[in-house]
C-alpha cells in the first residue's frame, strides 16, 4: 500500500478505536473493520500489515501502538497528560487494548452480539425503525453487561452474590447480559431466547433490584410485580426462582393457578405480604373478579411465553 493508503488505514483504525471506550480487539479483527471502512473488505491482510508497521498514534489521549518490533509483554505508556487508567497496550496475541474509567463499555459490542446471536431492534418498522435501531445499538447505556462485576453498577449486589456464590454462575447468559441494562433503564422489551437460556432471571433480577431500591414496607402492601404464565407448570417454575432471589432481599412471591381451592391463595393475598405474583390468566381473573387480588400497584409486568398464551386463547 502507498503512503496515501497507509494514512487512510491508520485514520480509519483511529476512528474505529475511538468508538470503543474499553476492552480489547484483535489486530486481525481491527484490520477487517478498517478494510471494510475503506471499501475493500477483501484487502484486510494488506491492511493488517500496514497498520502493524505504523508508529504509535493517539486516540483521544490514549496512545496506541501496533508495532511488532516492540516487546509485546510491555505496556505502552500513555503521554504525561493521560491518567494511568487510560493506558493502552499490545498483548502477545496482538490484541489492541484500551481501558477507561467506564468498565461497562465493551470492545465492539456488535461483535459480541453477533457471536452470541443477539439482535437488538427497536419496535418501530420502516426507515424510522432503521434509524432507531442504529441509535439503540450504539447507545452505551444498552451495551451488554458480560460479567457480574459490570452488573453491580445497575443490579443490587445481594442478587449478584446469589448468582455467583449461591448458584455458581460464572457470567450472565447472553439474554441476561443484553436484557439487564435495558430493563434497568426501565425500558419495555420483548425478549426471545431458547428454553434453558436464563430468561427467568433475565426479567426477574432487574425487577427485584428496582423494587428493593423503591423500599420494602414492613406493613401490609400490595404486589408490585406480576408474571403471567400460560400453564401451571411454567408458573411454578418461575415462582421458585422469584422465591429464591426474593428471599435474599426480603421480597415475597406467590403463585396462583387453577385446579386447587382458591381460599388458600386468597388467604395469602389478604395478609398483604406478597410482592410478586406469578399467575395463570384464568385463576388470576377469578381472584380479581372476587375482589381478592388488587393489581393497582403493579409496576413490573411480564408476559412469560406470550406467544403461547395467545395460541391458547388467553388474549381476552
Amino acid at each position: 500500500m502507498d503512503d496515501s493508503a497507509t494514512s487512510k488505514a491508520v485514520k480509519a483504525a483511529k476512528k474505529i478505536l475511538k468508538k470503543q471506550d474499553s476492552g480489547s480487539m484483535k489486530l486481525k479483527e481491527l484490520a477487517k473493520l478498517v478494510a471494510e471502512e475503506m471499501g475493500d473488505g477483501d484487502n484486510h491482510k494488506k491492511v493488517k500489515k500496514c497498520i502493524a508497521k505504523s508508529d504509535k498514534f493517539s486516540v483521544e489521549g490514549k496512545e496506541i501502538s501496533l508495532s511488532k518490533k516492540q516487546d509485546k509483554k510491555r505496556s505502552v505508556e500513555a503521554d504525561s497528560n493521560t491518567p494511568s487508567s487510560k493506558k493502552a497496550r499490545v498483548s502477545k496475541d496482538e490484541s489492541v487494548t484500551s481501558t477507561s474509567d467506564n468498565n461497562k463499555s465493551l470492545s465492539l459490542p456488535e461483535t459480541w452480539r453477533k457471536d452470541n446471536k443477539i439482535m437488538v431492534k427497536h419496535c418501530k418498522d420502516g426507515e424510522e425503525g432503521i434509524k432507531l435501531d442504529k441509535i439503540i445499538n450504539n447507545d452505551e447505556d444498552f451495551f451488554p453487561l458480560t460479567s457480574f462485576d459490570q452488573c453491580k453498577s445497575v443490579v443490587d449486589k445481594a442478587l449478584i452474590r446469589q448468582c455467583t456464590e449461591g448458584n455458581g454462575f460464572q457470567k450472565p447468559s447472553p439474554i441476561q447480559a443484553q436484557s439487564w441494562p435495558i430493563l434497568c433503564k426501565k425500558r419495555d422489551i420483548v425478549g426471545i431466547a431458547e428454553t434453558g437460556s436464563g430468561k427467568t432471571l433475565a426479567f426477574s433480577i432487574p425487577a427485584l433490584s428496582s423494587m428493593l431500591s423503591e423500599g420494602v414496607s414492613s406493613n401490609k402492601r400490595l404486589p408490585r410485580m406480576l408474571v403471567l404464565s400460560p400453564t401451571r407448570e411454567l408458573a411454578m417454575q418461575v415462582e421458585v426462582v422469584l422465591q429464591e432471589y426474593g428471599a435474599v432481599i426480603g421480597l415475597n412471591s406467590l403463585v396462583l393457578y387453577g385446579g386447587v381451592p382458591k381460599w388458600t391463595q386468597a388467604a395469602e393475598l389478604k395478609k398483604g405480604r406478597v410482592d410478586c405474583i406469578v399467575a395463570t390468566p384464568g385463576r388470576l381473573k377469578d381472584l380479581i373478579n372476587d375482589g381478592i387480588c388488587d393489581l393497582s400497584k403493579i409496576h413490573h409486568l411480564v408476559l412469560d411465553e406470550a406467544d403461547r398464551m395467545l395460541d391458547m386463547g388467553f388474549e381476552g
